[in-house]
């Protein structure tokens, strides 16, 4: 049993350093009608289309790579492994990874392939001590020794590989940050005039079609203006008649432009009167404001009473740190998994790098806005989640221990003379 130990160990710690590995299977004496093998990540039985394909790639001696789906992201590879003389094997990777990404999980296998054959040499053979023990034989005494000192080997050969592996393989490096989504266009709703809210049938949350009523101010006193203005008016046209009449020129010019005056009055509480009813300019989604619980409330000429914003066009804002804006530029790509979609990666290509920043609790961090390579009908304005900007490749070396070198940087730097 410490072979098949041995295998699940090496297999394990290859697929955990490998990444978007699902599943995988490692065959053992492959010519034999039933092999030995390990499966990862549990000792279930492998999938057949697994195994069938290691089996082949090692009496073909060959590499073998399927594709399982259109996108071309999940693959199986399927490789024979040169090991220990007289041994066939061959393990078989399904793996979800970008095409250009395969030559990265080869070059793991490979590494593994030189330290899997140590793993298999120093493997102590099989055998029934019980009786050596009576015996007093001392062989058996020397094969417990190496049996005892095998998991530190085991150990030992792990922590050099993986060493190794993240010393000189590479990997996709991605920039983790909170984000936010946001309409596109966010249009105010503001006050018309000053003055009272008399009926608020629409709120926050409310889906809307352009030129719906959104609310109403109340307009008794406006309408009491026009009736002021109109008898007005009705007053200086009599007495501009009655001026024209007694061909008092000067007089029904006077009249005339009083006229005009309120006439100018007139239409401006006449637009007040149409502008009572407020109403959304667009098709789209009430992202804030509630007056069903302040109607009677006086707001003025001005004030933000709604904010709308268009169900089909979104943009992403990500708020990336300080320390990791140097490497987000205009046309980077990178997904999204939102907490209402979880599970659900959209994609999405930055836009703009602002310069504006803002101060959080523990750290600066910047506006980076994108765009959504589609939109779906599930999204809504204030949806947040956290995105992965792909900045490029880089080791692995770096990838995990970058940011501990930058923090030990900038130490020294403020301690040192």
């Amino acid at each position: 049993m410490l072979e098949k130990e041995i295998l699940s160990a090496w297999l394990d710690l290859t697929c955990k350093m490998m990444r978007g590995a699902k599943r995988a299977v490692l065959l053992v004496d492959v010519e034999q009608e039933i092999p030995q093998s390990v499966q990862w990540p549990s000792e279930e039985a492998a999938p057949e289309e697994l195994v069938r394909l290691a089996r082949q790639a090692s009496l073909q001696n060959r590499l073998i790579v399927k594709k399982l789906d259109s996108n071309g992201l999940d693959h199986i590879l399927a490789t024979p492994l040169r090991v220990a003389a007289g041994r066939s094997v061959a393990v078989a990777v399904q793996v979800r990874i970008k095409p250009e990404q395969q030559r990265v999980v080869l070059q793991l296998l490979k590494w593994g392939e030189k330290w899997l054959e140590l793993l298999l040499r120093h493997e102590p053979e099989d055998a029934d001590t019980s009786d050596q023990l009576l015996m007093g034989d001392t062989r058996g005494e020397g094969k417990r020794k190496r049996r005892l000192a095998a998991p530190a080997t085991i150990a030992l050969m792990c922590a050099l590989l993986a060493i190794l592996a993240v010393s000189f393989l590479k990997g996709d490096y991605r920039i983790s940050a909170q984000a936010t989504l946001e309409g596109s266009v966010q249009r105010a709703v503001v006050a018309p005039f000053d003055g009272y809210v008399n009926s608020a049938p629409k709120r926050a949350g409310e889906t809307v079609a352009a030129g719906e009523i959104l609310a109403k101010m109340d307009d008794h006193e406006l309408q009491l203006s026009r009736l002021q203005f109109e008898s007005k008016k009705d007053e200086y046209n009599r007495q501009y008649r009655q001026a024209l009449g007694q061909r008092d020129m000067a007089q029904a010019y006077i009249y005339k432009s009083q006229i005009s005056q309120v006439n100018a009055e007139l239409n401006l509480v006449e637009r007040k009167l149409e502008r009572s009813a407020i109403r959304a300019s667009m098709d789209g989604y009430i992202i804030a404001g509630d007056l069903s619980r302040s109607l009677g409330a006086p707001v003025e000429l001005g004030d933000v009473l709604f904010e709308v914003a268009p169900l089909d066009s979104y943009r992403l804002v990500i708020y990336v740190e300080e320390q990791n804006i140097a490497e987000v530029r205009s046309g980077a790509v990178g997904h999204v998994n939102l907490q209402a979609l979880p599970g659900k990666e959209l994609g999405f290509a930055v836009s703009k790098v602002s310069p504006v920043f803002e101060d959080r609790a523990n750290s600066i961090v910047y506006r980076v806005e994108a765009i959504l390579d589609q939109q779906y009908p599930a999204l809504r304005p204030g949806m947040q989640g956290v995105a992965k900007i792909e900045v490029g490749e880089r080791s692995l070396a770096w990838i995990y221990f970058h940011e501990l070198y930058n923090a030990v940087v900038l130490w020294l730097w403020k301690w040192l003379p």
